[in-house]
């Protein structure tokens, strides 16, 4: 359907429709809880954050296409974007490596941790440091990960979202943190959730980020997504795939629209 986006009816007339604070929350979850990142990520944004989950955004190391280090150096740098970090677990004195090294980085970089109990989410109170007390820590898991990349909003058109993983990856390859709405949310995380605060919560990520990478041809949310980020003084980059191979970086001139619509 031509003019519309994937999420619904954003376009570049209603911006002002939705909620824009929105506040990104890094979600911690332990590898054996997988299966609850729908879950999960519904219940943050229920609480009007934005879900920055690594099991929605990478999937599972984007199928296996890029190394876990990569995805590693891009959580660490979820972390350092997010408000605050969130550790969802059954039993907190049994933590995986990863997730303690998480808090161990959240710490450093001063963030505000929240823990909750699964499979409901119920939210108890911890003290961080009595986690790390409690827990045997390999102390240096994780360090050779830390390094500096930008974030990038990728605004995509629906009908590349059969090729959301493989723009994520790109992504990364030029040492940059996707953060892909095709990906984190899926489709409205199964319609699990209200469809606006999706687009909401997609929105608010504008704000946090680094550079927009928008691809052609641009559907009407593609644009409005554009339309903000050239408002709050984002850079936006432009970019087409060619022959479902690869993908090539073109000028503003260069970048399409779908019929009917017009550039910002």
């Amino acid at each position: 359907m031509k003019g519309k986006s994937l999420f619904g009816d954003l376009s570049s007339k209603n911006l002002v429709r939705y909620n824009l604070d929105f506040e990104p929350v890094f979600t911690s979850i332990p590898a054996k809880f997988f299966y609850s990142r729908g879950d999960v990520s519904a219940f943050v944004l229920s609480k009007n954050k934005i879900p920055v989950n690594p099991y929605m955004n990478f999937d599972y190391n984007l199928m296996n296409s890029v190394s876990k280090q990569v995805v590693r150096i891009a959580n660490n740098n979820l972390i350092k974007l997010a408000k605050q970090v969130w550790i969802f677990s059954e039993d907190f004195g049994n933590l995986t490596d990863g997730v303690l090294f998480e808090i161990i980085h959240a710490l450093k970089l001063k963030k505000k941790i929240k823990f909750f109990k699964l499979p409901f989410c119920r939210e108890i109170k911890i003290d961080p440091k009595s986690i790390l007390k409690i827990n045997e820590i390999k102390p240096h898991y994780g360090v050779a990960c830390i390094q500096d990349w930008p974030t990038t909003y990728l605004a995509i058109p629906s009908n590349l979202f059969c090729m959301r993983f493989f723009l994520s990856k790109f992504t990364l390859e030029q040492r940059y943190v996707p953060l892909n709405p095709f990906t984190i949310f899926d489709y409205f995380l199964m319609d699990k959730v209200n469809r606006d605060s999706v687009i909401s919560a997609n929105l608010s990520i504008i704000k946090s980020i680094d550079e927009l990478w928008a691809f052609s041809p641009a559907s009407d949310g593609v644009i409005a997504e554009i339309k903000l980020a050239k408002k709050l003084n984002k850079k936006v980059r432009y970019f087409r795939v060619v022959r479902k191979k690869y993908v090539e970086e073109i000028s503003s001139e260069d970048f399409e629209v779908e019929p009917g619509l017009k550039k910002t």
